[in-house]
Order: structure tokens, then C-alpha cells, then sequence
């Protein structure tokens, strides 16, 4: 890593000593977060340009606790004291909080890797725009593909924490993103398709990317409503993050507060044997790696499911001295300006050993994206088929029109029954294919 970035490391850090310095620790406990980020994006509406967009943003936040009672200001790194002043402020004001325990304590942390590119640290708006370019032309594979909107992105980071209770870390990062929406018509007949990637290396497959979008656009012409009933559904990758996995990445926060529908059954066997899902804030590459989390917690390979039993969920320092153990290393923040809250890392759903995870299907549908999410709740799910396809004889045919599916995620974890051999990364998680049977599948129109 250069010299400029360990000096915006270092800078960042003495602004968190900086305002550490400012609290008295005999009455308060306090942590200080400082980031330093800078992006160019492009964007592109039916191939033309449409904006391109470059800038950089410098602040810190401030966390003081007295009693447990929190308060929480930020500011620019130039207002360091300003922020602390309000957050002591709003901590005295507070309510007291029994739960509260104390702010993490220093650990030794972990050598990550993948994580920083100097091709995407010196990349410019020209070659960002070029980029966004590049996508929309790689999904022109046919002349029906008439309406093309694409994006592509760059962004490097530096943060540091501290507490006072000796916390102290650095970190930087880099990553890149394309994507690519589309629309292919033939007379009255017409198609979307759509494709990301994201990477904290400059390694994204345009190619790859373009094409797969135009494919499915071509493919999606025609959606036909097939006979509702309970069928085999196989979810892609993309559908798998938000019907299966956000659904068992649970918060032990809200276990806590019993709004789960996992509370209490740790140990159980709530999905079939060789279903097994880890929480990797390790894994090389991973777009959520880092060294530590967002309150200075080393990061962690965490084991949420073990083939089919549930072993744990993900916890911050708050929700872990309610119960006494040691954190997950789960806390999340958006930016210098937000608190942390209890968020996934890297998912990795493990592979099956199945070539062709449809070649069994005699009838069902193939779910390759859907925008809802389960009721955190209950595990009920009911959401739309936003983008997918009826299988029969093992095959994708015609793509689906007005079709939604309906289960209980406990019911659809016990009911998986294959998992492909080949593993797809989509916003931070790694997942085979997978197939499901008797799911509910209601089609009109």
C-alpha cells in the first residue's frame, strides 16, 4: 500500500485520538470512527451518457456512554471537538442502560487479503465512463436488444477507530461494480434482462456481464402464466440471498427482542443435512472483509449453520454482553455519520455435487430474481417472481408472467434437496443453486 494511503490512515486515526482525548474516562466510556472515502461513478440511459460523477467525503463519528445511556454525534474532521461536545451531551441526557456493558475490548487483528487494488486507486472518470461503455456494448448480441441503460463505479476507503480502552485500528480497501439493464423487443413482444458484479479488484468479465444480461432479456420475450400449484422451484444465486439467506444471517438482536423466527433454537436441526451457511469476515477478496468491524472487533469466520443445525446468530458487543460471550464481530456501519448496527459480512452457502441441478425436474419454475423478503417474524415468504422461467424435462422454457411463490422459510429449509456444484457471488454472498420441493407457486394472467 503507498505512502498516501498510510498517511490518510494515520491522519484518521489521530482525529479518533484526537477526540478521545477530549472525554473524561473517569465518567464516560467513548468511541471514535473516522472514514475517508472517494468514488467516480457513470452512468449511461439507452447507451448515451447520461451523468458522471466524482467526489470524496472526510468526518468522524463519536460514541460516549454513561450508565449505558448513548450518545452519538458527527462531524467533519475539523469539528472534532464540536462532535464530542454533543455527544456527551446527549449521553448525560439519556436514559440509563442496564444492558449496557462496555465498549470492546483491544485484541490483536487478523491480516486480510484481496482488499486493496492500486489499478482501481489510480483509475480516472475517463476510464469509469469507458467502463459503463464497455457493458452496454457487450449486451448488444442481438439486434432486438434496443434498450440498454447501464453504470459502472470505483471507490477506495481508509477508516480508523478507537475507544477508550485502548482500541486502536486501520484499515483501507478498494472496489469496482458494473451493471447493466436491459430491454430486447420483437414486434409486440418484449424482454428485460438485467446483470451486476462487483469486485475489490479491477477483475470484473464485462463480457460476461453484457452477455448474460442480453441473454436473458431475449429469453424473457413471451412470459406465459403457468397451472399454480406446489411444485420444485430452483432459486438462482441472486434469489437465494434474499428468500434464504438474509432470512438465517439473524441479528441476536432481534432474537432478543424475540422478533425472529429463529429465537430459541440454537442447536436445533432447522435445515437439511448438508445445508450449511458461515458468516466470513475473512474470506479473501470478500466485498465485506475487513480486519476489524465497526466498534474494533476482530472479524471472524462465524458457523450460523452447521449441516442443518442452527449454531449461531451474529452479534455486536452490545447483544454479546447481554448474554455473556464474545462478539461475532457483526457490527456494520454505513458511514462515519451512522451507529453501528448488527449487519452480515461475507455469506457462503456450501456447494452441493450436483453437475446439472435441473436434469430431475419434470415440472417446476426456475426463480432467477425476486425483490421480496421473508417476514423476519414468522419465516413466512410471499413474494413475486420478478424474473424467471418454467422448467419442464429438466429444461428452461418460456419465461414466467405474473407468477409468485409461497412458503415458510423453516418449510423451505427442510425441503431443499439439491445444492449445484458451482458456486456464484452476488452482493456479498457465495451460493450454489438451489432446489426446493412443494413450494407453493400461484401464475395468472
Amino acid at each position: 500500500m503507498t505512502t498516501k494511503v498510510a498517511d490518510r490512515e494515520s491522519a484518521l486515526l489521530d482525529a479518533c485520538i484526537q477526540a478521545l482525548a477530549l472525554i473524561d474516562t473517569s465518567i464516560y466510556q467513548g468511541e471514535a470512527f473516522a472514514t475517508y472515502s472517494n468514488s467516480i461513478s457513470a452512468e449511461l440511459e439507452k447507451g448515451h451518457i447520461k451523468s458522471s460523477q466524482s467526489g470524496f467525503e472526510c468526518g468522524i463519528g463519536v460514541r460516549v456512554f454513561k450508565n449505558g445511556s448513548m450518545g452519538y454525534a458527527h462531524a467533519s474532521l475539523e469539528q472534532v471537538e464540536s462532535a464530542v461536545e454533543k455527544a456527551i451531551s446527549a449521553a448525560r441526557a439519556g436514559s440509563p442502560d442496564k444492558d449496557f456493558k462496555s465498549l470492546s475490548l483491544p485484541e490483536s487483528y487478523p491480516t486480510v487479503a484481496g482488499t486493496w487494488d492500486h489499478t482501481i486507486a489510480s483509475l480516472d472518470a475517463a476510464t469509469v465512463v469507458q467502463l459503463a461503455i464497455d457493458v452496454a456494448d457487450a449486451s448488444r448480441i442481438d439486434k432486438r436488444v434496443d434498450i440498454i441503460n447501464s453504470g459502472a463505479s470505483v471507490g477506495l476507503w481508509s477508516e480508523a477507530i478507537a475507544n477508550t480502552l485502548g482500541v486502536e485500528g486501520t484499515d483501507s480497501g478498494t472496489q469496482a461494480s458494473i451493471d447493466v439493464d436491459v430491454v430486447a423487443h420483437e414486434r409486440d413482444a418484449s424482454g428485460n434482462g438485467f446483470e451486476y458484479a462487483a469486485s475489490r479488484r479491477f477483475d470484473l468479465d464485462v463480457e460476461l456481464v453484457g452477455r448474460t444480461a442480453g441473454e436473458i432479456a431475449l429469453s424473457s420475450m413471451n412470459p406465459r402464466p403457468i397451472q399454480s400449484g406446489k411444485m420444485t422451484v430452483v432459486f438462482d444465486p441472486l434469489a437465494v440471498g434474499p428468500v434464504i439467506a438474509t432470512a438465517t444471517a439473524v441479528s441476536a438482536d432481534d432474537v432478543q427482542r424475540d422478533r425472529s423466527f429463529l429465537t430459541g433454537k440454537i442447536g436445533e436441526q432447522i435445515a437439511v443435512n448438508g445445508f450449511t451457511i458461515v458468516d466470513d469476515g475473512l474470506q479473501s477478496g470478500g466485498l465485506e472483509t475487513r480486519p476489524f468491524d465497526a466498534e474494533g472487533v476482530p472479524s471472524q469466520r462465524t458457523l450460523l449453520i452447521e449441516n442443518g443445525v442452527l449454531r449461531s446468530f451474529l452479534f455486536d458487543s452490545y447483544a454479546a454482553n447481554k448474554e455473556g460471550i464474545m462478539s461475532t464481530g457483526n457490527a456494520s456501519r454505513g458511514d462515519y455519520r451512522q451507529p453501528p448496527s448488527i449487519s452480515p459480512t461475507n455469506l457462503i452457502i456450501g456447494q452441493g455435487g450436483e453437475a446439472d441441478i435441473m436434469k430431475d425436474v419434470r415440472h417446476g419454475i426456475y426463480v432467477r430474481a425476486t425483490g421480496d423478503h421473508p417476514n423476519m417474524s414468522t419465516g413466512e415468504f410471499s413474494g413475486m417472481v420478478y424474473a424467471g422461467y418454467a422448467i419442464e424435462d429438466g429444461e428452461c422454457k418460456h419465461a414466467l408472467k405474473q407468477t409468485n411463490i409461497g412458503i415458510n422459510v423453516l418449510d423451505l429449509l427442510k425441503q431443499i434437496d439439491g445444492l449445484s456444484r458451482d458456486v456464484t457471488t452476488y452482493f456479498g454472498l457465495t451460493t450454489p443453486k438451489i432446489r426446493a420441493t412443494d413450494v407453493s407457486v400461484a401464475s395468472s394472467g
